[in-house]
């Protein structure tokens, strides 16, 4: 695999590895923020859900092979990638009052 390839790949698995660092960064500052404070984690997953969803809006235009045909970045992997970001943020934002009633002070939840 070349380096131009190898670049094509990451490239097209740009929203998942977003995700994955997005989640150790909010494991990490999980511990770092106040129990007040759980209401920064919700955004900040927010966001991080929002980045990976920019990433994948710049997928959309093409159908790209990765990792020599294992992986494949085309329309429908976008648009399935948006439905569940979509969910994945609606969830975020209403289990915030959830968390609250019952008193779930971990920062795992939101990860």
């Amino acid at each position: 695999m070349t380096a131009a390839a190898l670049f094509q790949s990451i490239l097209a698995s740009l929203p998942e590895i977003v995700v994955v660092a997005g989640a150790c960064i909010l494991l990490i500052l999980g511990q770092l923020v106040r129990k007040g404070q759980g209401h920064f984690l919700v955004w900040a997953s927010v966001a991080v859900v929002l980045i990976a969803g920019l990433a994948t809006l710049m997928l959309a235009g093409e159908v790209r092979p990765a990792y020599t045909g294992m992986f494949i970045a085309d329309p429908f992997a976008v648009f399935f990638k948006g439905l569940f970001y979509l969910a994945t943020v609606l969830t975020f934002l209403l289990s915030r009052k959830y968390t609250e009633i019952e008193k779930i002070g971990s920062s795992e939840y939101y990860v």
